[in-house]
């Protein structure tokens, strides 16, 4: 996945908007490999896609050494009982998020 491979090469990279380009748990298993590798964004933008529980729980597991994310926004996701007991553990887990959007 290109988008993937930028993600994880770029020096750096402390905003990424995806809103709206129809993401799924598939397409997001690249991009969570090039998250891990950025431990300075700030700003993660996915709203408006279909990760569902499954890519929620992914994306929550996979930005867990990331301490500098401030403002996550996974709005109109699809996001069920499960995955938001996901981004309640990610959330508990992190002092360094000020924002998050689930609307």
């Amino acid at each position: 996945n290109i988008l993937g491979m930028l993600i994880k090469w770029k020096p750096v990279i402390d905003k990424i908007f995806l809103e709206g380009c129809g993401i799924t748990v598939l397409e997001i298993q690249p991009i969570i490999q090039g998250l891990q590798s950025r431990h300075c964004v700030f700003q993660l933008d996915l709203s408006k896609n279909d990760l569902g529980d499954e890519g929620t729980n992914l994306l929550c597991a996979g930005l867990e050494r990331n301490q500098s994310l401030k403002w996550l926004n996974l709005g109109a996701n699809a996001i069920g009982n499960s995955g938001a007991d996901g981004i309640s553990r990610f959330i508990c887990s992190k002092d360094s998020i000020n924002f998050i959007s689930l609307y």
